[in-house]
């Protein structure tokens, strides 16, 4: 059960990435790259690497 639950977090950080890298390269040509939230790709790619760690181990 446990596994699966890790896969679903994975996928959805993936999927939240995937979607939060058009946001952040429209922030740079606007604001600049001081200017600009580096948690919405930074966030989802810290708990996927941790489910995917999570799911691997997992028995």
């Amino acid at each position: 059960m446990a596994k699966k639950v890790y896969l679903v977090i994975t996928i959805f950080m993936v999927l939240s990435l995937l979607s939060g890298i058009p946001h952040l390269i429209e922030g740079i040509h606007e604001r600049g790259m001081a200017g600009v939230n580096y948690g919405i790709i930074g966030f989802p790619i810290l708990i996927g690497v941790w489910s995917f760690y999570k799911y691997r181990k997992a028995d």
